[in-house]
């Protein structure tokens, strides 16, 4: 039998639009994403403990900080949604209680109030199937970008995994080469320090040697030096001798010269007065004898 609008609410038989199965379905889903997280983050952090891989590590805490972000978002979006939703039912709770308060003063246009009613439901019925037929569209949206994340994601992973075993194997064929070098090096060293300490040797007696000689030339130019300090003084005591004895030549030959001029002299006085020649006098021996007393 068909109820009047009045009879249901008398009833108490209205009920607003239940969301309450899709939040279930949302969460369940939720769960299962953020299950299949905490699964993947073990799985890294095991490996990340066997291998020591930091780097792969840091990039999966990356991507779940980003997965959570995206979550939240999706937490959000659903809130918004619900609110809408609400909005949705208080202004048809509103409408219903208007239409409700006005039924009294059109019983008679009751067959078009019913029929108006009927358009109502269905268009708040298509209203419900639209946003639950969006929030399921949004939602498939979301899984599948989560899923293009995952997957690219995973293969950014395989790809690093690749790049960091090739550093390694680089790394360890550079370990190799330079250990070869050290060595080659270390060996052209060692035999360069065999070498420099047998020359070190040989120069070190060539310098004791030199030494030795440059010491005994010491030793020979300051004996030369004493000797020559020794022979200047006698050639300068042999210049004062040559001096003085210079000088006793001049004054004896001035004297020589003084006598000769004298005697002269005196010979052409003794011959110009007839005396002859000059002759010396001789001491009588009485008068040299007397002097000598």
């Amino acid at each position: 039998r068909y109820k009047s609008i009045d009879e249901r609410f008398q009833e108490n038989t209205y009920q607003p639009l239940i969301i309450e199965d899709f939040e279930e379905k949302s969460r369940d889903d939720l769960k299962k994403k953020c299950s299949f997280i905490v699964e993947r983050i073990d799985l890294l952090l095991k490996e990340v403990t066997e291998n020591s891989r930091y780097d792969d590590f840091a990039d999966m805490l990356q991507i779940f900080h980003q997965m959570q972000q995206d979550e939240e978002d999706l937490i959000a979006n659903t809130k918004y949604n619900e609110t809408w939703v609400a909005q949705l039912q208080e202004i048809l709770e509103k409408e219903t209680i208007a239409l409700t308060g006005q039924i009294y003063e059109y019983m008679q246009e009751i067959g078009r109030i019913k029929d108006d009613i009927e358009d109502f439901t269905s268009e708040a019925d298509m209203k419900t199937k639209y946003i639950t037929q969006l929030k399921t569209t949004e939602q498939d949206m979301t899984d599948k970008h989560f899923s293009d994340k995952q997957n690219e994601m995973l293969q950014k992973i395989k790809t690093t995994e690749g790049n960091i075993m090739k550093e390694i194997r680089v790394h360890e064929e550079t370990i190799t080469y330079f250990n070869l070098v050290q060595k080659e090096i270390e060996d052209v060293l060692n035999s360069w320090k065999l070498r420099y300490t047998k020359t070190l040797n040989c120069l070190n007696k060539k310098i004791k040697v030199e030494t030795d000689k440059v010491d005994s030339l010491i030793a020979e130019m300051k004996r030369m030096k004493e000797l020559y300090a020794k022979r200047a003084e006698e050639i300068n005591d042999y210049k004062v001798y040559k001096q003085q004895q210079e000088e006793k030549r001049l004054l004896k030959k001035k004297m020589d010269d003084a006598a000769t001029k004298i005697q002269a002299w005196w010979r052409g006085t003794m011959v110009r007065k007839g005396f002859g020649k000059y002759r010396k006098k001789k001491d009588r021996k009485g008068k040299k004898n007397k002097n000598k007393k």
